[in-house]
C-alpha cells in the first residue's frame, strides 16, 4: 500500500450508463467501494432500472440486458442509499468527472465532496503511455480486473490504480520533489498535497538519475551469409518465409552495393515483407556515411524499437546510427524554465508542465514526442520547444545541455542518421556529403507540402495573443512598469483582428467562387477583396502588429529580465506579418486558399512541390549514392515525381516475387451501398461480413471511411454478431490499441471494423484475415490551381494518386 493515503476515507465509484451524454442516457448500474489505506471497509453495488430499453450495443459492451434490470429499483429509489454510503468521503474514479456530472444531471449531487481522477493522475505520472484506459493501466500495473465495463469491478480497479500511482510519487527522488514543490509553491494544483506528504515522509528512492550507458564497440563488418541466417531466423513462422528471406537479403545486398559504387536507383520492393530492416542493414553493409529518410516520425520511431533488438543481436553490439527529429520537437530548457516562472498559469498548463518535469529525468533525447500529449497540450510546444528565432549560443546559459544542439552534434558524428522526410529541406546541406536512402519516396510530395505548408486561423492567433499578453504584462508588473499603454495596444490589435476575420468570413460565405468551402486566391479575388475594403483592414492589422512590436522593443530597453524572450516575440510577430503579406500576393510557387470552417476561418499557403527544385537537385547533382525505395512505385510514383525529382538518370530496379497475398485474399470494394444515413446501409454491410465469415476459415477486415462510421455500425449491428462464430472488434470501442492487438492475436476468426488510418497504427497478424471489405476507397482530390496536361488534372494527377492510395492499403495489409 501507499503511506500517502493516510487515515483518509475514500470511495471509489463507477457507473454503467446507456449513453455518454447524460441528456440522452440513463444509469443502469452503480458500483462503489469505501476504503481506508488498502483496506476495504464496505461495498455498494446496485442495478438501476432505466425508463427506456437498454440499447443493444450497450448490452454488447456491459453484458447488462433488459432482463437483468427488470426487477431493479429506479434511480430515485437508490439515490438516498448512495448518498449515505458516500457521505463526506473523497470520491475516486477513472474519469470520475463523467460519473459525477452524470449523477448531478439526474439529481444526485456530490458538490461538497473532494474527488480524485485516476485517469488524469495517470497522465501526469506516466507521461509516455500510449493509452490511459482503465484496462491498459490495470495491465500495466498487473491489477486484477475481473470484468471491465461492470461498475463494481471498475471501482475496485480504480482503487488499486490509485495506490499504484501514489507509489510512483513515493519513488521520486528528493531533488525531483523539491523542484516540483518549488514550482507549485504559490499555485493551486489538486494533487499538490500528495507531493508535499511524500517530501515530509521522505522519498523511498535516493535518485532517479539515468544509468550511464556504456556503448559497446560498433561493428560494421558483416558477412552476407550471416545476414541471410538473420533474416531466416527473424521471419520463421511466416508464410513463404524462405521467399521473404531471399528478397530481404537481395534488397540489403543491392543497397550496400549501390552505396559502395555511388549509384542512383529507384527500387520497387515487393509486397509481402517489411523493407525497412533490409535497407538499414544495406546501409550498414555499405560502410559509408548515410542518411535515411523515412516517411514520417512514426515509421522512424517504430524502426528504432526493432533496431535495438534485431540489429544489436546481429552485430553483437550497438550500430553506429542516430535517430534525429525536426528541430521544433526538441525541448528548450531555457524556454521551459522561463515559462514556469510566469505568474498566471491555469491548472491545465500547470498539469502539463509537471508532466514534462516528471519526464525529464528519464529522457536522453529531449523529444516531446516521447510524451503522450493531448491536442491542447501540443500547443504548449510553441512555448517550450526549440525555435531558431528564440535561441542563440551566445545568449543561452543552457547551451551545454541543449537537446537540439546535442542532437546536431550526434547527427554529424554518426555514420548512419535516420530521420523523417519532413526534415529533407532542413537536412539538404548535411545530406550533400552523405549517401541518401529515401524510403517510401512516393509520399515525398505529400510530406513536403504538409510540413512546409503554413496556415493561420483566428483561434491560433487568439492563443498567441493571450500568451503574449500574459507574458508581457507579467514582466511589466514584475519590473514595476506602467502597463496601460501596452494593454491599450493589445486591445487595439484584438479589435482589428476580429474586424479583419469578420470581413473575410462574410466575403467567403457569400462568394459564388467558393468551392467546397475553399476560396483560391486569384487576381479577380484580390480585386474584389480590395474593393470591399478587406485589404485595407489587413493593412491596418499589420500596422497594429508592428506597433505592438515597438511596445515590446521599448520594454526590452527598460529591462534585462530573461522571464520573457522579447526578441523572439518580435520575430514571431514579424513572421505573422510576412505570412499575410505573402498570402495576398499571387505566387506561382504556392497555393493560397481561404477555408471557411464551421467555427473558424483558415488562411493556408501550400508550396507547389514541382516548383521547389532544391530536392531534385540534391538527389541528382552529386557523386554520392541516391536510393529511392517504395512499393508499387514504378507505375505510379515515377510518373508523378520523375520530372520534379530529376530522375531521368536513375536506374529503375524491381525486386519481384511470386508470393502475393492478393491472390489469397477476397476483396470487396463496396460502391452500391444504400445511403449512409439509411439503416439498410449497415444491414447490407453486416450481411456482407456474415457471408464472408461463413465461407472462409479466417476472419474479415472491414475498413470504413471514418471513426464516426465505425461507431454508428457498432450501435446498429454489434449485438447481431454476438452469437456468431467469429469475434468482432471495433476501433477504440473494443478498447485501446494494446487491447485490440491482444484480442486479435487470440481470436481464431476475428472481424475487425476499423478505419484505414487507425489500421496503420497497430500491429496485427494479417494472415488471420481471409477477406477485406473496403466501404470507401481513399481518394486524393485534384489540387487547386494545377495546370498540368492542359488542365486534365484527374488523369495526370488525381487518378494515379487514387491508384497509389488504393495500393497503399494492400501494401500495409501484406507487410
Amino acid at each position: 500500500m501507499s503511506n500517502l493515503l493516510g487515515d483518509k476515507v475514500f470511495v471509489a465509484l463507477d457507473l454503467e450508463t446507456t449513453d455518454l451524454d447524460p441528456k440522452k442516457g440513463e444509469i443502469i448500474e452503480i458500483g462503489a467501494l469505501k476504503f481506508k489505506g488498502s483496506k476495504i471497509i464496505e461495498e455498494f453495488q446496485v442495478m438501476v432500472k432505466p425508463e427506456k430499453p437498454i440499447p443493444a450495443f450497450i448490452t454488447t459492451i456491459t453484458g447488462i440486458s433488459d432482463e437483468d434490470v427488470k426487477e431493479a429499483l429506479s434511480l430515485s429509489e437508490v439515490k438516498k442509499d448512495l448518498v449515505h454510503f458516500v457521505g463526506g468521503a473523497t470520491i475516486v474514479g477513472h474519469n470520475i468527472v463523467f460519473d459525477l456530472n452524470f449523477l448531478k444531471f439526474h439529481g444526485v449531487v456530490f458538490d461538497k465532496n473532494e474527488f480524485l481522477d485516476t485517469w488524469r493522475f495517470a497522465t501526469l505520472l506516466l507521461p509516455n503511455l500510449s493509452s490511459y484506459s482503465l484496462e491498459v493501466l490495470a495491465k500495466e500495473f498487473k491489477i486484477k480486473q475481473l470484468e471491465s465495463h461492470r461498475a463494481l469491478d471498475d471501482a475496485k480497479a480504480a482503487k488499486e490504480l490509485l495506490i499504484r500511482l501514489l507509489q510512483e510519487i513515493e519513488h521520486l527522488s528528493p531533488q525531483r520533489l523539491d523542484e516540483i514543490l518549488s514550482f507549485l509553491k504559490h499555485r493551486y494544483y489538486p494533487y499538490k498535497d500528495f507531493f508535499v506528504l511524500a517530501k515530509e515522509q521522505g522519498s523511498k528512492k535516493i535518485s532517479t538519475s539515468k544509468k550511464k550507458i556504456i556503448k559497446s564497440e560498433t561493428k560494421t563488418s558483416l558477412d552476407l551469409d550471416k545476414v541471410d541466417d538473420f533474416f531466416k531466423s527473424e521471419i520463421t513462422g511466416q508464410k513463404s518465409s524462405s521467399e521473404i528471406s531471399q528478397k530481404n537479403l537481395e534488397l540489403a545486398q543491392d543497397i550496400s552495393q549501390a552505396i559502395i559504387k555511388s549509384q542512383k536507383q529507384v527500387i520497387e520492393a515487393p509486397s509481402g515483407f517489411d523493407k525497412s530492416l533490409a535497407l538499414l542493414l544495406g546501409a550498414i553493409l555499405g560502410k559509408k556515411k548515410t542518411v535515411i529518410f523515412f516517411k514520417d516520425y512514426k515509421s522512424q520511431k517504430d524502426l528504432s524499437v526493432r533496431v535495438k533488438r534485431q540489429i544489436t543481436k546481429l552485430l553483437g553490439g550497438e550500430p553506429d546510427l542516430f535517430f534525429c527529429d525536426k528541430a521544433s520537437n526538441y525541448l528548450c530548457l531555457r524556454r521551459f524554465n522561463n515559462f514556469q516562472k510566469r505568474d498566471q498559469l491555469d491548472v491545465d498548463v500547470v498539469h502539463s508542465l509537471l508532466k514534462v518535469m516528471l519526464w525529464l529525468p528519464v529522457t536522453s533525447s529531449g523529444l516531446l514526442s516521447e510524451i503522450n500529449l493531448s491536442f491542447d497540450e501540443k500547443k504548449l510546444k510553441d512555448e517550450i520547444c526549440y525555435r531558431d528565432y528564440f535561441c542563440s549560443e551566445e545568449k543561452c546559459s543552457y547551451f551545454e545541455q541543449c537537446y537540439y544542439y546535442k542532437a546536431q552534434k550526434q547527427r554529424e558524428e554518426s555514420r548512419i542518421c535516420l530521420t523523417s522526410q519532413s526534415n529533407l529541406l532542413e537536412f539538404l546541406d548535411f545530406s550533400k556529403s552523405r549517401h541518401i536512402i529515401l524510403d517510401d519516396f512516393e509520399f515525398l510530395e505529400e510530406q513536403f507540402e504538409m510540413n512546409l505548408g503554413k496556415s493561420y486561423n483566428l483561434s491560433q492567433i487568439d492563443e498567441k495573443i493571450a500568451s503574449l499578453e500574459a507574458s508581457l504584462l507579467d514582466l511589466a508588473r514584475r519590473e514595476g512598469f506602467e502597463v496601460t499603454s501596452l494593454e491599450e495596444r493589445i486591445n487595439e490589435f484584438k479589435n482589428q483582428l476580429a474586424l479583419f476575420f469578420g470581413l473575410i468570413a462574410l466575403f467567403v460565405k457569400n462568394d459564388s467562387r467558393v468551392n467546397f468551402g475553399r476560396l483560391e486566391i486569384r487576381a479577380d479575388i484580390l480585386d474584389d477583396l480590395d474593393l470591399r475594403g478587406i485589404l485595407v483592414a489587413k493593412d491596418k492589422l499589420m500596422g497594429q502588429i508592428q506597433g505592438l512590436n515597438q511596445e515590446i522593443l521599448d520594454l526590452e530597453v527598460k529591462t534585462k529580465s530573461l522571464i520573457v524572450d522579447q526578441e523572439g516575440l518580435v520575430q514571431e510577430n514579424k513572421r505573422l506579418v510576412t505570412f499575410f503579406e505573402r498570402f495576398f500576393k499571387l505566387n506561382e510557387n504556392f497555393h493560397q486558399e481561404i477555408v471557411l470552417g464551421e467555427k473558424d476561418v483558415y488562411f493556408s499557403i501550400t508550396p507547389v512541390f514541382d516548383r521547389f527544385t532544391q530536392v531534385g537537385e540534391a538527389l541528382s547533382k552529386t557523386s554520392k549514392a541516391r536510393l529511392l525505395l517504395g512499393h508499387n512505385v514504378l507505375d505510379t510514383a515515377i510518373m508523378i515525381l520523375k520530372e520534379s525529382l530529376h530522375l531521368d538518370g536513375f536506374e529503375e530496379k524491381k525486386l519481384d516475387t511470386p508470393f502475393d497475398l492478393r491472390k489469397q485474399t477476397q476483396t470487396l470494394i463496396v460502391e452500391d451501398f444504400p445511403d449512409e444515413r439509411a439503416k439498410s446501409h449497415f444491414l447490407k454491410l453486416r450481411e456482407l461480413i456474415e457471408g464472408m465469415v461463413a465461407s472462409e476459415k479466417r476472419g474479415v477486415l472491414v475498413i470504413l471511411k471514418n471513426k464516426g462510421e465505425v461507431t454508428r455500425f457498432f450501435k446498429e449491428e454489434s449485438l447481431n454478431f454476438k452469437e456468431k462464430e467469429a469475434e468482432i472488434f471495433f476501433q477504440t470501442i473494443s478498447g485501446g490499441k494494446e487491447k485490440i492487438e491482444e484480442g486479435l492475436r487470440n481470436a481464431k476468426k476475428p472481424i475487425f471494423v476499423t478505419t484505414y488510418y487507425f489500421l496503420r497504427t497497430i500491429d496485427i497478424q494479417k494472415d488471420k484475415f481471409a477477406g477485406v471489405i473496403l466501404a470507401k476507397l481513399p481518394f486524393l482530390p485534384p489540387r487547386a490551381g494545377d495546370k498540368k496536361a492542359d488542365g486534365n488534372v484527374f488523369v495526370t494527377r488525381s487518378l494515379p494518386r487514387a491508384r497509389q492510395a488504393f495500393k497503399e492499403i494492400f501494401d500495409y495489409l501484406l507487410l
